[in-house]
């Protein structure tokens, strides 16, 4: 059993390894289709660069008018909050740092699974079918072990618990375009302004309304918005998130928490490979499949030590592969300086692949040029939202919580804070039979939104702490077996003996989309005193075992 949970652990490895952060990196365009236009003024446009349309999007709205939001950052979660407002009523403007919707980024061509809490604000939307289109789903795939010396075996990803409805891998591009799309359909469409960033903002007196008045760069023009509300969701290093800390009275609220993970620090790369390539420098028959994920097993005595390429399913045929390069900070592979000695350390490393076939020379160049990234420490911010005298801000995805893709929860956690949020306006707006202004309905649900996503972004933070932050094969045969020892008792033993009192480890819980993070890591947390309690309880039986049997040999000497 041992031997088959631990190989089913390695390829469950594979499946969580989407990397959910980003990172700067080389961009090309014109690799997800077509562009995505999104209304701007009175005019649609593919990119956002007259500024005469960011003027008219910057007037302050007048009491008439509909209530005017902005979203700071065009990612999953940003998407789907400014969707959730403009189904609403709000008029809402997102700002973009990308140059255009159909952007390639190399370092961000990672996979989301979208579970069934993701699937929640999908199914709202009437996006899962074309979602499911898109993607592959985590009941329909294989996994292919592709070792050193040619030799492969193809398995079925094992489901140590049965969901009632997949999950679905889709690249991150294409989830994005999705989200557009809806958007650009909606009779009142959200404005997304590409080449845009925050650049500041500043408040006014609370005598003179107390308004946000935000800066902005579009393209080289400067201009100004005056929202209502204002939505961080701008990653872990959140702009909007330091303006809370600037402007509260209690600045460390906004201060995230860190907390230690064994795969905090780990550095990443990107390689980007054909739609199909070949698997074999000897056997030109060994292609891969899109639909099929690959695990490239390193030669353990290469030069520069053992490395594994990670590759997971995409539906699109046409769609670049992309194969995750993740290991400690001090391997030597991030020294190298050249595309000529990348080339060298794959084929080193990786005999089994026709390296010169299946990685151009410009991309092993541009591998080399990248900093590539670094998985976070698992943090949350202590608050989410913050109410102004005359605006409102809120925090959503990662710009409150942050963590290494270990448990493949980013954009899970962040639709669901999306979900949260939406919940908190509807309840404001149904809690009284008078009709609400924008500041009173905020004044009541941002409070209601801080309390419940507090409570999740520390939740969804700790699962990740100890979720499965071993899968990368770092760290000593001890610290890993300490880990796979703890997982094997909690699901394999306790919880299938006394499934009352016992659940299964943290990282089988979150995969039940129907308990929210608090409930995962209340159970996981009830689990580990019951454990302890019945560790202690052991040791005084043995202790009095073996106590009592020491006065029995002091009375008979």
């Amino acid at each position: 059993m041992a031997a088959v949970v631990a190989g089913g652990l390695a390829m469950i490895s594979l499946t969580t390894r989407a990397v959910e952060l980003g990172t700067s990196g080389r961009m090309t365009t014109g690799i997800a289709g077509p562009p995505y236009n999104l209304r701007l003024g009175h005019q649609t446009v593919r990119r956002s660069s007259a500024p005469q349309l960011l003027a008219d999007a910057a007037v302050p709205v007048e009491s008439s008018s509909p209530p005017f939001a902005v979203v700071v950052g065009a990612g999953p979660a940003g998407l789907a909050v400014a969707i959730v407002l403009a189904e609403r009523g709000w008029n809402v403007t997102v700002l973009e740092k990308r140059l255009e919707s159909s952007m390639y980024e190399s370092q961000r061509a990672y996979l989301y699974l979208i579970d069934g809490r993701g699937q929640r604000f999908t199914d709202e939307f009437g996006l899962t079918d074309e979602l499911a289109s898109l993607s592959v789903s985590s009941e329909n795939y294989t996994i292919t072990r592709c070792k050193p010396d040619g030799s492969r075996e193809t398995v079925v990803p094992p489901i140590l618990e049965k969901t009632p409805k997949p999950s679905y891998w889709i690249p991150r591009q294409e989830f994005i375009a999705l989200l557009c799309r809806k958007a650009a359909s909606m009779p009142n469409a959200p404005r997304l302004l590409f080449d845009s960033e925050m650049l500041g903002a500043t408040r006014q007196p609370p005598l003179e309304g107390g308004r946000i008045e935000l800066r902005a760069r579009q393209g080289t023009q400067l201009v100004t918005f005056t929202p209502t509300l204002l939505v961080g969701a701008d990653g872990l290093r959140s702009k909007v998130r330091s303006l809370c800390a600037e402007w509260s009275a209690r600045p460390s609220a906004f201060s995230p928490v860190e907390l230690p993970s064994p795969s905090t620090g780990l550095k990443y790369k990107m390689l980007r490979l054909p739609p199909s390539f070949r698997l074999d420098a000897t056997d030109a028959s060994a292609v891969a499949e899109p639909r099929k994920a690959y695990a490239i097993y390193g030669d353990t005595r290469a030069p520069l030590g053992k490395a594994r390429l990670g590759l997971l399913p995409v539906a699109n045929p046409v769609y670049p592969r992309t194969a995750n390069v993740i290991l400690p900070p001090s391997h030597p592979v991030w020294g190298l300086a050249s595309g000529g000695e990348v080339k060298g350390w794959l084929k080193e490393t990786f005999p089994q692949l026709p390296v010169d076939e299946v990685i151009s020379d410009e991309e092993a160049e541009s591998f080399a040029q990248l900093d590539g990234g670094a998985f976070p420490a698992p943090c949350y911010s202590p608050e989410q939202q913050l109410l102004l005298p005359g605006a409102a801000v809120a925090l959503v995805g990662d710009s409150c919580h942050a963590f290494p893709p270990d448990i493949g929860q980013g954009v899970n956690s962040a639709l669901n804070d999306v979900r949260l949020f939406a919940a908190a306006l509807d309840a404001a707006r149904n809690a009284s039979a008078s009709p609400h202004g924008p500041k009173e309905m905020l004044e009541a649900a941002l409070p209601a939104y801080g309390r419940a996503a507090k409570k999740e972004a520390e939740a969804v933070a700790r699962i990740a702490q100890v979720g499965f932050p071993y899968q990368y094969n770092q760290g000593t045969a001890l610290e890993r077996g300490l880990w796979f020892a703890n997982f094997m008792l909690r699901t394999f033993v306790l919880s299938r003996f006394a499934p009352k009192l016992f659940s299964p480890a943290a990282i089988v819980l979150v995969q039940r989309s129907h308990l929210s993070y608090s409930e995962v890591w209340k159970l996981a947390g009830s689990t580990t005193r019951r454990i302890w309690t019945l560790a202690s309880s052991l040791l005084a039986v043995a202790v009095a075992v073996a106590t009592r049997g020491l006065w029995r040999r002091a009375l008979h000497f």
